[in-house]
């Protein structure tokens, strides 16, 4: 059964792999959806993080929908970007396993003392 919180970690996997395909060499066609997918997903997590009470996280997701707003585009340099997207992917996959550890460990079932 899928809970919002495999939801998130399934939204921070794919944007992660959105953003290494970016420092490949790819049809435009590829940004463009990757700006549309990413801001939508980070969108959401930051929804999901504030809906929690996780602000700074909410925050900083909110500050990411900006950047990557397929609307009103910033525009920034192909190497600039690159840098943003691996660190971004970076921030991303830390973040990922912290959620995954906590998941698991909220998971595991917890037997009592004295008892084998």
């Amino acid at each position: 059964m899928k809970t919002p919180e495999t939801n998130a970690v399934i939204a921070k996997i794919t944007i992660a792999i959105f953003l290494i395909g970016c420092l490949f060499k790819m049809p435009y066609g590829y940004y463009q959806l990757m700006r549309v997918a990413v801001c939508f997903l980070f969108g959401w997590l930051s929804y999901m993080e504030y809906k929690i009470g996780m602000l700074i996280t909410a925050i900083l997701c909110g500050l990411c929908v900006v950047l990557f707003n397929p609307i009103i585009k910033l525009f920034i340099h192909k190497q600039q970007w690159q840098i943003i997207d691996r660190w971004l992917a970076v921030f991303l996959i830390i973040w990922l396993a912290t959620d995954t550890f906590r998941i698991l460990k909220k998971r595991r079932p917890k037997i009592p003392v004295g008892t084998k």
